[in-house]
C-alpha cells in the first residue's frame, strides 16, 4: 500500500511539473499576447497584462513628446505631454484640449473611434503615427520615448 502512494504521490509530483513547465513555457511563447503578421522591435511593445501585474515593468518616460491631432481641413492642434505609449499621449492630450475620446477594445488592444466631433465611419478613421511612421498594433502598446511626434490624424480609409 505504501509503494502504491508512494507511486502516486510520484505521478501527481511529475504531472505538476509539466504543467508548470508547460505554462511558463506558453507564456514565453507569449501566446496570450497579440499575434502579429510583423516581428515587432521588442522596445516599442508593451505587454499590457504584465505591466499592470508588474508596475516596475512599466517604462517610465520623462521628457515632453510633441502630440498632433489632425482634424483634416487645416484644423490640427498641437500638445507637449509626458506619456509612456501613444494612447495615454493622446489621452494627456485630449484633456488639455477638452477634447473627448471614444474607443472599442478588441482582442488586439483598444481602437480609438472618435476624438472630439469626428467619429470612425467607411471612409475616415483615426490613424496614428510615431515619428512619420504609421502605427502597426494597438496605441497603448506603442511605446514612446522621449522627443518622439505623435500624430493623430482623421484620414480616408486607404
Amino acid at each position: 500500500m505504501k509503494k502504491q502512494i508512494k507511486v502516486l504521490f510520484t505521478i501527481l509530483g511529475v504531472v505538476l511539473i509539466i504543467g508548470v513547465l508547460g505554462f511558463s513555457w506558453r507564456e514565453y511563447q507569449g501566446i496570450n499576447r497579440v499575434t502579429l503578421d510583423k516581428t515587432l522591435p521588442t522596445e516599442r511593445s508593451l505587454d499590457l497584462n504584465k505591466a499592470i501585474n508588474n508596475p516596475s515593468s512599466t517604462p517610465v518616460t520623462a521628457a515632453r513628446e510633441k502630440v498632433n491631432i489632425d482634424f483634416g481641413g487645416g484644423k490640427i492642434i498641437t500638445t507637449q505631454v509626458e506619456s509612456t505609449n501613444a494612447y495615454e499621449a493622446l489621452l494627456k492630450a485630449a484633456k488639455i484640449n477638452n477634447l473627448q475620446i471614444e474607443r472599442k477594445e478588441y482582442k488586439f488592444g483598444s481602437l480609438v473611434t472618435k476624438i472630439g466631433d469626428k467619429e470612425n465611419n467607411s471612409s475616415f478613421a483615426w490613424i496614428y503615427y510615431v515619428n512619420g511612421k504609421t502605427g502597426q498594433f494597438s496605441a497603448e502598446k506603442f511605446i514612446i520615448h522621449p522627443q518622439d511626434v505623435v500624430d493623430w490624424k482623421y484620414e480616408k480609409i486607404k
